[in-house]
């Protein structure tokens, strides 16, 4: 079996349109933490993003940090608890489970949309899904460019989990749970969007 390993964004780029153009299959991996989940891959070719492990930037007052796909998520939970901070989900740790390396990486954290033991009160590892996210305007909706349906398992998919993630962390005070959650109340709806309105006023996230 074929291991590409990447550098950059653009190594990356180059591996995914070879492979879409021979139709190989890749195996997208940080430190395989998660291997042993579901089905083994039918493919010859492994891309390794392991050596994609950079902060490349961290504003604690802003509450948001941007780290590279293969970014190792223990390195990233000290960096934000030097700071007195939280992710605003739970990541999974496979390793007692699976036998599997501890840790793994924030790519695979969030293709995954794995979570552990604190999910009940902070839910699981999603993109700008928890309602601090609509206080970062600067946050693109969806992780990198468009999402929705038919981008998260073609090419776009690959490409979306490869790039660098941009993350909400919240400080170790945070409410427990997200103020607006099902099953919806009427006044709290109808409160919140009174507080949007008045910080970002009509229209100003479209």
């Amino acid at each position: 079996m074929d291991t590409l390993k990447v550098r950059d964004a653009k190594d990356v780029e180059t591996a995914v349109r070879a492979a879409i153009a021979n139709e190989q299959p890749l195996e997208i991996i940080g430190h395989g933490s998660k291997r042993r989940i579901g089905q083994v891959m039918t493919t010859n070719a492994v891309l390794d993003l392991s050596a994609l492990n950079a902060v490349k930037s961290y504003e604690p007052n802003e509450l948001i940090i941007t780290v590279e796909a293969g970014a190792p998520l223990n390195d990233v939970k000290s960096l934000i608890d030097s700071k007195n901070q939280q992710f605003a989900f739970e990541p999974i740790d496979t390793a007692p489970l699976l036998g599997a390396p501890a840790g793994g990486t924030i790519g695979g954290t969030i293709a995954s949309g794995l979570a552990g033991p604190r999910r009940i009160q902070a839910g699981a590892a999603n993109v700008n899904d928890a309602m601090i996210n609509y206080t970062a305007l600067e946050l693109p909706m969806g992780g990198a460019k468009a999402s929705g349906l038919g981008t998260r398992h073609g090419a776009g998919g690959i490409r979306k989990y490869c790039a660098q993630q941009t993350i909400v962390v919240t400080p170790r005070l945070a409410l427990k749970r997200e103020p607006h959650m099902y099953p919806y109340k009427a006044r709290t709806s109808k409160l919140l969007a009174r507080v949007f309105k008045f910080l970002y006023g009509r229209g100003k996230r479209d």
